[in-house]
């Protein structure tokens, strides 16, 4: 009787066979599938995933959940399989149709991007590590022995 509201991401390998079994026992539910997501889908999409909420929680409060809707970018296809991931086509990246070069792959990429997020993962590993030492120094504990040792 009281309304429930299951979300999942359409790419969660993890949770599609959970969310089956609990929607197939509950009286009063709603699947919301978040195409943009994996098993994180708060974090995935959270635009969608707090207008989705945020939509359930108004109609739950207004008529016990009567009025609520799945927005359609986020109804779940029913019949269709959610699996692990496809390999996406090169159209899709795109690229042509012709064999992929490693000079047609690598000019799809966002390589500033990703060039930027190696550096400050490479500075943000280097100030932990500086500050573990340094804890370590200030405690007396020694980094190259095992602990208990």
């Amino acid at each position: 009787k009281v309304p429930v509201l299951l979300t999942h991401g359409k790419y969660d390998t993890m949770r599609p066979p959970v969310i089956d079994a609990m929607a197939s026992m509950l009286p009063k539910v709603w699947r919301a599938l978040l195409p943009r997501s994996g098993h994180c889908s708060m974090i995935d999409d959270p635009k969608l995933m707090n207008d989705v909420v945020g939509d359930f929680y108004n109609s739950v409060e207004v008529d016990g959940g009567e009025s609520f809707k799945i927005p359609d970018e986020a109804v779940d296809p029913g019949k269709v399989p959610l699996g692990p991931l496809e390999a996406p086509k090169p159209s899709d990246l795109g690229l042509a149709e012709a064999p992929l070069s490693l000079a047609a792959v690598a000019g799809a990429l966002p390589w500033p991007q990703l060039g930027l997020t190696l550096f400050l993962g490479m500075v943000l590993g280097a100030g932990l590590s500086a500050i573990a030492l340094r804890s370590s120094k200030l405690h007396g504990v020694s980094l190259n022995e095992p602990l208990g040792a």
